[in-house]
């Protein structure tokens, strides 16, 4: 399963904002917006699971910020396996000659989408509005978190 890209049309305005920003700051409010949309999948993947698994419906399961892909303006992350879990992820979610598919990823995805675009847009507005409160009010930003 190759990635799964969010195309959210509409943001004219957004975009305009986080250019005025400048580019550290537009990378901050972005980074915590992919962040935000990857809890809600993270949640149900955990959820569906399987539980004879150990930790790893537990402990198996995160984010991490997507470096490769996040340039040029744009920011990524990855929702997928961590620390042990890598190692038996793709057998849960797509089986084996000797254990059937329990596939968790792509239906939590399925499932939540719409929440993870909505926490997202949500985290880009608290962002943008926290910089520019602290901008009214003539204190340096330097971190938005």
């Amino acid at each position: 399963m190759g990635p799964v890209k969010f195309n959210v049309s509409g943001l004219r305005e957004v975009e305009t904002a986080l250019t005025r920003l400048g580019p550290e700051l537009a990378e901050q409010v972005g980074d915590t917006a992919v962040r935000a949309m990857s809890k809600p999948i993270i949640e149900e993947a955990k959820h569906r699971a399987p539980r004879d698994t150990g930790d790893y419906a537990t402990k198996g399961i995160g984010y991490a910020k997507d470096k490769a892909d996040s340039r040029d303006g744009r920011r990524a992350g990855k929702v997928g396996a961590t620390g042990a879990g890598r190692f038996i992820a793709h057998l849960l979610e797509f089986g084996t000659s000797k254990a059937a598919a329990k596939p968790h990823f792509r239906p939590a995805l399925d499932s939540r989408a719409n929440d993870a675009i909505r926490a997202g847009a949500e985290a880009l507005a608290r962002g943008l509005k926290n910089v520019a409160r602290r901008l009214a009010t003539g204190k340096k930003v330097r971190s938005i978190r």
